[in-house]
Formats: structure tokens, C-alpha cells, sequence
């Protein structure tokens, strides 16, 4: 992906706002799997500025604050996480995903690193009671987050059965069935 990326940044004055502003959430997203959290932050403020100066409505912009977010958790910037998914608690216009599985997963993992282990239990059960009424596939990377801090609260308990299938289901979202 990334000499694609590259290949389209070299390009970057010719596309229009709505591509710039993929272009950088693209690489937010890459470098943020790729375990470059620094790098995913500075691209994804790149993309946000594109957004504001543009004023953009796009979906992608929806997927921008979870990336960011996700950057900051890896860091270890609990109030940075908090603050970049604030703007968009109750937001009726996010799309149901977002709003009811993907923001709460997220949530789940902040509140679990502050302790918070109810907090963190009710916000994963919320989001994976929701991705089961959306009708997500067992698969749907929305559901990567909230299993995993449903993992986590599952070693804190010592029900290691439980922790191994979540991990495990966690393990197939993740690498998108490449497993054997």
C-alpha cells in the first residue's frame, strides 16, 4: 500500500479536496496498522485540515477520528483519545456503525486502560449487542475493539477459555481470515 500511496502523494497538487483529504486518511490508516502511531497522527492532522479548510461531509471523515483516536491509545494519550472521539458523542447524523459500534469499541479501550473496568465491559457489550443487530459480519473489523477489551476483561477475571476465544476471534478480524 504504501508505494501506491506514495505514487498518488506525488500527484497530490493534482487532486481535488475530497482526494487530498483521502489520500492523508489513507495513510493515517496505513501507518496506524503498521504500528507508526506518530506518523498516523501527523497524517491524520494533515487530513483534518483538509477537511476543515473545505469544509468536507464525507463518511471517511467519521473513519479519520477513530484512526486518530486509535494512534493515541497507542501512545498512551488516554485524554487525547477522549477528546478526539468527544466531538462526536451523540451525534445522530454518524452513520449506525460508527455511532453504535465502532466509537463505543474504541471507548471500551480507553476505559479499560483508566481502570475503568465496568465502563469498559458496559461500552464493548454495547457495541458488540449492536454490530449483532446491524447484522455485521463475525468478521466486521467494527467488532476487533470490543472483543479485545472483552479479552482483556476476561484475563482481568481469569476466565482464560473466554480470553483465548475472544483473542482468537480478534486474531480472524485482524488478519481477515488469513490464519490456517
Amino acid at each position: 500500500a504504501a508505494s501506491w500511496l506514495r505514487w498518488v502523494e506525488a500527484r497530490e497538487a493534482d487532486l481535488d479536496a475530497l482526494d487530498r483529504l483521502l489520500l492523508h486518511g489513507v495513510w493515517a490508516h496505513h501507518l496506524v496498522q503498521g504500528g507508526d502511531p506518530e506518523a498516523a497522527l501527523e497524517r491524520a492532522s494533515r487530513a483534518r485540515a483538509v477537511l476543515h479548510e473545505h469544509d468536507i461531509d464525507t463518511v471517511w471523515a467519521e473513519a479519520l477520528t477513530l484512526v486518530a483516536a486509535q494512534a493515541q491509545l497507542w501512545l498512551g494519550d488516554l485524554v487525547g483519545a477522549e477528546a478526539t472521539l468527544e466531538p462526536d458523542r451523540g451525534r445522530p447524523d454518524l452513520s449506525p456503525v460508527i455511532r453504535r459500534v465502532r466509537r463505543p469499541g474504541c471507548a471500551s479501550l480507553i476505559a479499560l486502560q483508566r481502570g475503568e473496568l465496568l465502563e469498559a465491559e458496559a461500552l464493548a457489550s454495547a457495541a458488540i449487542a449492536a454490530a449483532d443487530e446491524l447484522d455485521l459480519d463475525e468478521g466486521n473489523y467494527g467488532r476487533a475493539e470490543p472483543e479485545f477489551a472483552l479479552a482483556q476483561l476476561a484475563l482481568e477475571r481469569n476466565r482464560l477459555d473466554d480470553a483465548d476465544g475472544r483473542l482468537e476471534q480478534v486474531m480472524r478480524i485482524v488478519e481477515e481470515g488469513r490464519r490456517p
